[in-house]
């Protein structure tokens, strides 16, 4: 997503009214679309991390921030994540851009349990019609699959300075 939004190519591939999205994102975002960042943004109620970087890896990081406990996540799509203090607690800018620039390491930190722990709330039975029926650990291996990015937001967080804005 964010490649896309970032180069001037016309995608041939898709029809009209997707490359009038595509262009109006580019318009709309263009401040905020820096090849090598990834600005943060104060928000009335929190902080707006501007990724570009889709759904899975936004989850990815949502899933990780949510469980160090360090912020709360409100929300998150294809272009952003939405953080709020943690209930009882302040939210920390260092702390978070810190916590964003260690994910650089993330191919090499978590463990098969780590990666369960993020999905484990995730509802059963949502993405396939044969999930209930997996064991605990080939579900969870199946939902880290399907709706997170590992190594691309590693990727990510390498090739990307966290800013606050």
């Amino acid at each position: 997503m964010r490649n896309i939004l970032l180069s001037d190519e016309e995608f041939r591939f898709v029809d009209e009214a997707g490359r009038a999205e595509i262009d109006s994102l580019r318009q709309e975002r263009q401040s905020m679309l820096i090849k090598d960042r990834c600005p943060i943004t104060r928000e009335k109620d929190g902080l707006r991390v501007h990724t570009y970087a889709g759904i899975r890896i936004n989850a990815t990081i949502a899933a990780l921030l949510e469980r160090s406990g360090t912020t709360h996540i409100k929300g998150f799509g294809d272009l952003e994540i939405d953080l709020g203090a943690p209930s009882g607690g302040l939210l920390r800018e260092s702390l978070i851009r810190s916590e964003l620039q260690a994910l650089r390491n993330l191919n090499n930190s978590l463990t098969d349990a780590d990666k369960a722990a993020l999905v484990r709330n995730k509802d059963r039975g949502r993405l396939a019609k044969f999930q209930p029926y997996l064991p605990p650990s080939l579900e969870a291996s199946f939902l880290v699959q399907e709706l997170l990015d590992i190594p691309g937001t590693a990727t990510l967080a390498r090739e990307s300075s966290f800013m606050i804005a």
